[in-house]
């Protein structure tokens, strides 16, 4: 249960401390379960020092309760500077901006499916969209919207937040063409022989030109997920990563979502042998990385505060060992590297995967490679997870070693 939400002026007033706007490109996760799916184009990088930092806090809209501070003492050395954060609009409307989203959606489809009927002026009709891929989750839109409105609102007052965060993830696009075809065609006459009454049948076949009117219709789907990078600041996706942590404290309203699984805290943990902390580099790559296990997968995400996408995982843990690297996405850290091969593979070398999710890139997702065959990653969320699988060795690209 949320802290009582009577006193919205309160939740107003909190405002969020971040200073810096930036936050870098970067890869989906894969495609695996739990992990996700999609492509998208994020803002260029901020300063790469600011990623070994852990003083950045994301506290959107909190009200001091017994309930929420025990939320985060229990919290605290698992999530590092990502602080869980409360929805303050009511139950009633974030249920109510649920349902128009879902209508909107919904909307969408018909018009979709019924599109010769609906705009019955062309000659043909040509559809590039799969519908199945019309969708959302409820935390990602509510998260969102928090996020983007500055923690309080109304469904009154999100209206048009609403109708942006649509557009943004999805984009119709109706294109007219002509076209000219030269077809067959066969002229049939009839003559009846006025002496004998025979009935003769003439066919006569020639070639003509046809013009007809096109209307190709295309639909442009992003996952909902990919969405905040291009909306947010950074202050915003702290606070959209911050709601996303313990879904705004309202677990009990979409129970069947896929991100139930950040509230029970359900990742793959791993011990690294200590005989593989013996190298300081690794070591530090491994203790910055770790600090982040069960972190929530957020798309553009470079920092603790933020929390991390694929690249920005690995950036901020090789910028917190020492290296000096601009914010970049998994095939720009793919550049970086000298390419290892298997058997000469080390802890703290980096993994990396191809077509895990559609994109023109040939990277598409990076680890951090810990020895025994285990790499950990930002997958959703931040785990440990064996390469032997059948999805990762299908996935599998090269491997590197950040020079």
């Amino acid at each position: 249960m949320r802290p009582d939400k009577s006193i919205p002026a309160l939740a107003c007033a909190i405002s969020l401390a971040l200073g810096m706007a930036g936050y870098g490109v970067a890869a989906a996760p894969p495609s695996e379960p739990p992990s996700t799916t999609g492509a998208y184009t994020a803002e260029a990088a901020a300063e790469p020092s600011a990623a070994a930092s852990s003083d950045g806090v994301a506290a959107a809209a909190e009200v001091e309760t017994t309930e929420s501070q025990a939320v985060d003492e229990s919290a605290e050395s698992s999530r590092a500077s990502l602080r869980p954060a409360y929805y303050t609009a009511s139950d009633e409307d974030l249920l109510a901006a649920e349902a128009k989203y879902t209508s909107l959606e919904a909307n969408l489809q018909f018009q979709l499916e019924n599109y010769e009927i609906i705009n019955p002026s062309y000659d043909e009709y040509v559809f590039e969209y799969d519908i199945d891929s019309i969708g959302h989750d409820p935390y990602v839109l509510l998260s969102l919207l928090s996020a983007y409105q500055g923690g309080y609102w109304t469904i009154e007052s999100a209206q048009s937040a609403l109708e942006e965060i649509f557009n943004a993830q999805y984009t119709l696009t109706e294109t007219i063409s002509e076209e000219t075809y030269t077809e067959n065609v066969t002229d049939t006459r009839t003559e009846t022989d006025s002496e004998t009454g025979e009935t003769i049948i003439y066919v006569e076949r020639s070639e003509a030109e046809r013009t007809v009117t096109v209307c190709t219709v295309t639909l442009e789907v992003k996952d909902l997920k990919r969405v905040p990078s291009s909306m947010l600041s950074r202050s915003q996706l702290a606070e959209y990563a911050s709601y996303m942590s313990i879904l705004g404290g309202t677990e009990e309203l979409f129970p069947d979502s896929e991100y139930q699984k950040y509230i029970d805290m359900e990742y793959t943990d791993y011990d690294v042998p200590d005989e593989y902390l013996e190298d300081e580099t690794f070591a530090a790559i491994l203790a910055e990385a770790e600090r982040y296990l069960g972190f929530p997968y957020v798309w553009g995400g470079s920092y603790p505060d933020t929390s991390f996408d694929c690249s920005g995982f690995v950036w901020n843990a090789l910028c917190a060992a020492g290296f000096e690297l601009e914010r970049t996405d998994a095939q720009g850290l793919y550049e970086l590297c000298e390419e290892v091969d298997e058997s000469e593979l080390q802890p703290g070398d980096l993994v990396f995967f191809t077509e895990t999710y559609e994109t023109d890139c040939t990277v598409t997702h990076v680890g951090i490679y810990v020895g025994d065959n285990m790499m950990l990653h930002a997958g959703d969320p931040v785990q440990y997870t064996n390469l032997e699988s059948d999805y990762w060795q299908t996935h599998l690209y090269a491997y590197g070693r950040i020079s």
